[in-house]
């Protein structure tokens, strides 16, 4: 038979890791689609990433963003930013920058995201694909979605700037 001792603790340790499980899936809930698309609209919840990730990090993040809510419907808003999120995720674990700008600009045709850094560059751009590795091919993917174009500008030492330019028609 077993010990009650030992069945005490095991279920305390069985109860600990389905606390710390729940919890794990209420952040990936939560991640997959964040509140703030909902409460605040899409330029706004943009403009509140870029503020938090600048107070967070050592890099100076700036943003200049139009007004792009009525471009974008609940479904192509979170791709857009989803395409920012990753940006700066990319800036935060290679760049090795100082400064990043978000620009959001609507244009007469077309709507024009660039995320640019001053850091070291990509040393191994894809010149078919303009991509190197999974971060800027998830970016592509995305800017396909709303029938958009990338493009990579990079240099070793000239920082990076990608330039999303997404068509006003197709992005509700």
């Amino acid at each position: 038979l077993t010990d009650p001792g030992t069945v005490g603790k095991d279920l305390g340790d069985i109860s600990s890791v389905l606390d710390e499980a729940i919890e794990e899936v209420r952040k990936i809930s939560h991640n997959l689609r964040p509140y703030q698309l909902d409460r605040l609209g899409v330029t706004r919840a943009l403009q509140a990433l870029v503020k938090k990730v600048d107070e967070a990090s050592t890099i100076r993040f700036r943003a200049d963003l139009d007004n792009v809510d009525s471009y974008f419907s609940a479904d192509t808003g979170i791709i857009l930013f989803r395409i920012v999120q990753e940006g700066i995720t990319n800036i935060l674990k290679h760049s090795g920058a100082t400064e990043a700008n978000i620009v959001l600009k609507v244009g007469e045709s077309n709507i024009e995201l660039t995320i640019a850094d001053n850091g070291k560059g990509i040393s191994n751009l894809s010149p078919e694909t303009q991509t190197s590795g999974f971060g800027l091919s998830g970016i592509e993917q995305r800017c396909r979605m709303l029938k958009g174009s990338l493009s990579v500008e990079s240099g070793a030492g000239k920082g990076t700037t990608l330039t999303v330019r997404i068509p006003n028609a197709v992005s509700n």
